[in-house]
């Protein structure tokens, strides 16, 4: 696989880590914003903040007697960050403030984390909430899950690590490269561990590039580097469902399906090549739309209504397509 060449990767957004302990604090950070339903957020964010402050809600580098804008600002996108992230709120400067059905549901259960896993099962990148690398066209948590079938639990080294994650599976950028990303991490295993750390190393050192220029930027002066400082928000998100577990143990943290689950994580898989079709929305709206609706399934079905309700007739023929590939893997047994 081609390492150097992109720049493009399964971005996470920084500023706050999605996992079960943080439940609490995102449980309560969106019970507060039920309570601007319907208001415009330019208007209340500030108010919205300091109660999050008084709650403590918010946890802030250093102690202050007040607040800037940019501090209200910096406050305020992240928490945009995490329910656009999570499918949970529609928040916009130039909106009134929208709890999603998922929103909904989650704060009605308490923060039921099945929620979330939900949500995490369904997530695609790219879309239009964080749209960087817009040649991504993945659900990042079943490509995970495909790719570990691979490797058990138990057969020699299960699961795959953090730097095999960093090197081949952040890359991809469809299904069709889940071979690939195999037969790569299999070649690579082949090295002895000097020889892998060399390739890291030289990896480490190679300059990000963008559109054919060479871009070199503080701590993130390889996209190893870049790919690397975003890794942990990343896994915390893809490996949140239960059926997936993640030792966090740095360089060597260690991503795979534990034993029990191995059927379900295989009848999941098997579900996404029957049923589900990566959507391209065209905007943030109507992504929420979908991605905050909890009957939403991500399938065949609801990808060509939305394309042929927004007159995508290309996009809907390739659906069409699709459907077309699954009726024949399934009636010869492919």
């Amino acid at each position: 696989m081609d390492f150097v060449n992109s720049s493009e990767y399964w971005y996470q957004p920084k500023g706050f880590a999605i996992r079960r302990e943080t439940l609490p604090t995102i449980y309560g950070r969106l019970k507060v914003l039920a309570s601007y339903q319907g208001q415009p957020w330019k208007k209340v964010q500030k108010d919205y903040t300091d109660v999050l402050i008084k709650k403590g809600l918010v946890e802030l580098r250093k102690t202050k007697r007040s607040y800037t804008a940019s501090d209200y600002s910096a406050i305020s996108r992240m928490n945009k960050v995490i329910f656009s992230n999570l499918g949970l709120a529609w928040v916009d400067a130039e909106s009134t403030v929208f709890i999603t059905k998922v929103g909904e549901e989650f704060l009605k259960t308490k923060g039921n984390p099945r929620i979330i896993e939900d949500r995490v099962l369904k997530y695609q990148l790219s879309n239009p909430s964080f749209p960087q690398y817009k040649r991504i066209k993945v659900f990042p948590n079943l490509f995970l899950l495909e790719l570990l079938l691979n490797f058990p639990e138990g057969a020699g080294q299960g699961g795959i690590t953090r730097d095999e994650y960093i090197l081949f599976v952040s890359r991809a950028r469809n299904f069709d490269e889940a071979g690939q990303v195999r037969e790569a991490i299999e070649k690579f295993r082949k090295l002895d561990n000097q020889g892998q750390r060399l390739l890291i190393e030289s990896l480490k050192k190679a300059p990000i590039i963008t559109k054919g220029r060479l871009r070199a930027v503080s701590r993130r002066e390889s996209i190893f580097r870049t790919i690397e400082l975003n890794s942990s928000y990343a896994l915390n998100f893809l490996c949140f469902p239960h059926y997936l577990a993640l030792e966090d143990r740095g360089a060597r943290s260690r991503i795979y399906i534990p034993r029990k689950y191995w059927q379900l994580a295989n009848d999941l898989v098997r579900k996404y090549h029957r049923e589900y079709y990566y959507t391209e929305f065209d905007s943030e709206k109507d992504w929420l739309s979908y991605y905050g609706d909890p009957s939403k399934k991500g399938t065949f079905d609801e990808a060509l209504e939305y394309y042929e309700t927004t007159s995508k007739l290309p996009q809907a023929l390739e659906v069409y397509q699709g459907v077309e590939k699954v009726i024949f893997r399934e009636f010869f047994k492919i």
